[in-house]
């Protein structure tokens, strides 16, 4: 599968059904049937990766091209540390994006620190922070749940959404099943 193609097929659905159809009716369904193919070696890894890449540089895009509403509440999005994939925290940040809050991607993997930096820089409302690899194969989640996550601001309510996060429960942080649950939690943003 060619990235230019992918790209090109959904910028060309977001023109004729809007963001919201299309991630909705489009890209997570696209992304789930190409993650299963990967698990069940039908697709090769550079498959996966290009189509995944190809829809992430398009939800970024569109992402930056949607104005939130005046004065909305912000809320950052990132991979959990250690974690390279960020397309969960890109669709959450489209679905906040798309009720008019002001949404930002940190990025796969932030480095030690960075989300910390990133919450005190911005001042985000909500932190949403979405591990998608097991606590236990990735030391960078554990060392960021026992150091950086106690250190952040109370202003900030922190989700820690996706199938990576432990499943006892962590201290100060609400576990999501699914980083699209953060919605049905927090509801809409109030009227500005």
């Amino acid at each position: 599968m060619k990235p230019d193609i992918v790209e090109r097929e959904i910028r060309q659905a977001i023109l004729h059904y809007g963001m919201r159809a299309v991630v909705a009716e489009i890209v997570r369904p696209v992304l789930i049937q190409v993650g299963e193919w990967w698990a069940e070696g039908i697709w090769l890894p550079d498959q996966e990766q290009i189509t995944s890449e190809a829809c992430r540089r398009v939800l970024l895009n569109g992402l930056a091209d949607l104005t939130p509403l005046r004065r909305a509440p912000r809320v950052l999005c990132a991979a959990a540390p250690g974690d390279r994939h960020d397309l969960p925290a890109v669709l959450t940040a489209i679905e906040a994006a798309l009720y008019g809050w002001d949404a930002r991607v940190l990025g796969p993997s932030p480095a030690p620190g960075a989300i910390e930096r990133a919450v005190l820089k911005w001042g985000p409302v909500w932190l949403v922070v979405i591990a998608t690899t097991s606590p236990k194969d990735n030391p960078e989640l554990r060392q960021f749940v026992k150091t950086e996550a106690p250190r952040l601001p109370r202003w900030t309510t922190v989700y820690g959404g996706g199938l990576g996060w432990p499943a006892r429960e962590i201290s100060d942080l609400i576990r999501l099943e699914r980083p699209e649950d953060l919605f049905a939690r927090i509801g809409s943003p109030p009227a500005i």
